[in-house]
């Protein structure tokens, strides 16, 4: 039951971290930190883990509003294309770069998402680019991208990843997901 408690207790946070501080890890690349600093007139927030935290061996990404914006319902028959109709938010993509960079090696990252336009969703994830042109799909091996609970597509990456829940971390902006993941 703790171990549920923490678990959900760490989902919500994630969550809220990603959406509304601008995640971004001490291990940002400088490169990508000056273009983001460049373009931006306040200063960023930045979360960073306590000195010697264990980072998590796998971080799960929904899609729509946590890793791009908007989302792809709303392109209502419209094919979407990448920095143009959908743009990576800004939280999102310094924690691509950052996975990309030193020191993040042993973690994997997954992507869990309802949304219904699987094709559209995996184009997207192939014309992403990081700043070095590494499509962010090279980043996300494990993808469940279909309607259903959320508790099913974490099983499935668990499963197919090896790594356990405990050692997760899971970022949505819907609550109701988070709460289907906690149990």
């Amino acid at each position: 039951v703790m171990q549920l408690l923490l678990g959900c207790m760490l989902l919500t946070h994630a969550s809220a971290l990603l959406r509304s501080s601008g995640l971004r890890r001490a291990s940002a690349t400088a490169l990508h930190a000056k273009k983001r600093k460049a373009k931006s007139k306040e200063p960023s927030k930045r979360a960073e883990l306590p000195a010697g935290a264990a980072r998590p061996k796998l971080i799960v990404f929904d899609l729509d509003n946590t890793l791009w914006q908007p989302e792809l319902y709303q392109m209502r028959g419209k094919k979407p294309k990448a920095n143009k109709d959908i743009k990576l938010t800004a939280g999102a993509l310094d924690a691509l770069h950052d996975l990309a960079g030193d020191g993040w090696e042993k973690t994997q990252a997954a992507v869990a998402s309802r949304a219904t336009a699987t094709d559209w969703a995996e184009k997207l994830l192939q014309d992403f680019k990081l700043d070095h042109g590494q499509s962010i799909a090279t980043l996300l091996p494990y993808r469940e991208i279909y309607e259903g609970n959320k508790r099913k597509h974490l099983q499935r990456i668990r499963e197919a990843s090896g790594v356990a829940y405990c050692d997760m971390i899971f970022f949505d902006d819907y609550t109701e997901n988070l709460g289907d993941a906690a149990h």
